[in-house]
């Protein structure tokens, strides 16, 4: 998305239609207010005065616009929107400086949020707010904790019924929504609203729809795999797609400059999957791709391997939770009904989740 940003003047201006900053057109200097009566750049040379400019930049980011509902007050949204932020920042585990939010059009009359990834190339994290059915859900529990509050069993219904679990804490404090780069919010932040509390929880048990696109889910299920090079790769694929797991970018794209082509990428988050079919096992293969994995690795790249035998396939999910997500039965816990591929590829499916209902959730037939 081309996001364009226009520095219109100095916020505390007492005319607010009055726009842009006095620059020098010839030596480039920054002046005030004054300086545009008039400014004499040489005794011998025309006056040049100064003019008024009001600079703007633009990037492509990745971003999100999120539109609310309902009767909200500015300075409650200001609050909205750094719960929001920290808890993306704290779930996908980002700097302060990689997540950026603002209000829209205005903070005076804001009545959407949009988030954008400033770091150069992004993270990938917003990407996965939408492609994921369980990533928002998660973001919005991790801001209710981070504003020191939690729940006794299931996650309630009303935000009275959540538990303050640090009382010092009145409006912020630099252990939750407070921070450097929010110091301008720092007096209209309250973590305590009951507003923001009830809307972080409604999200936290709300259930994301996609609208499908030319980018949704199935769609890019199909393109994967027509790309796939194996009946496993596909039934990997498969279960990432069904259990609500993050989908990779791309599949059987050379790695530049490696000469090894992993059956899987995903690109934001500059790692690779190779799903290990029975000629893995050979003893010089595998000192091949061993070879060709550390090479990756060693350039930075998270190399992540399954192996033929899909039983050990939660474990592995499991441990690069932070790259396929929790997907949508690990953390909702909920049963769901699961097509099975038929012959023995399915009976391997069925055998995956009987192993790891526990993670996976129970799955009626």
């Amino acid at each position: 998305m081309l996001i364009q940003g226009v520095n219109l003047g100095w916020r505390r201006r007492e005319n607010k239609n009055d726009m842009g900053f006095p620059i020098h057109p010839i030596t480039g200097q920054w002046g005030g207010e004054k300086d545009l009566r008039g400014d004499a750049a040489d005794e011998d040379g025309p006056e040049v005065g100064f003019v008024k400019i009001t600079p703007f930049v633009q990037d492509r980011k990745n971003a999100l616009l999120m539109r609310f509902l309902g009767d909200w007050r500015p300075e409650q949204l200001v609050s909205v929107k750094n719960a929001i932020k920290r808890g993306i920042e704290v779930t996908f585990q980002l700097d302060g400086s990689e997540i950026a939010a603002e209000l829209m059009p205005n903070e005076e009359s804001a009545t959407a949020l949009l988030l954008y990834e400033s770091a150069e190339g992004g993270a990938g994290a917003l990407s996965r707010l939408v492609e994921s059915t369980t990533a928002l859900k998660a973001v919005a529990r991790t801001a209710l904790e981070i504003c020191h509050w939690r729940w006794d069993g299931e996650m309630p219904m009303l935000e009275a019924q959540l538990i303050n679990t640090d009382p010092e804490c009145e409006a912020g404090c630099y252990r939750c929504l407070l921070g450097y780069h929010n110091q301008r919010d720092h007096d209209v932040i309250d973590r305590k609203l009951p507003e923001l509390k009830q809307w972080l929880l409604d999200l936290a048990r709300a259930e994301l729809i996609g609208q499908g696109g030319v980018d949704g889910r199935s769609e890019i299920l199909d393109r994967l795999q027509a790309l796939a090079g194996s009946s496993l790769e596909r039934l990997w694929l498969d279960t990432i797609y069904r259990h609500g797991h993050n989908l990779p970018d791309n599949a059987q794209q050379e790695v530049a400059g490696h000469y090894v082509t992993p059956d899987f990428t995903y690109k934001q988050a500059c790692a690779v999957v190779f799903i290990d079919g029975p000629h893995h096992e050979q003893p010089l293969q595998q000192r091949l791709d061993q070879q060709k994995r550390q090479a990756l690795t060693d350039a930075g790249i998270t190399v992540v391997v399954f192996t033929q035998d899909t039983i050990s396939w939660p474990v592995v999910l499991s441990e690069y939770s932070w790259l396929f997500g929790e997907g949508s039965q690990a953390l909702a816990g909920s049963k769901a009904s699961i097509e099975k591929p038929k012959g023995s590829l399915g009976e391997a499916l069925d055998a995956v989740f009987a192993e790891h209902s526990g993670l996976l959730g129970e799955v009626q037939s």
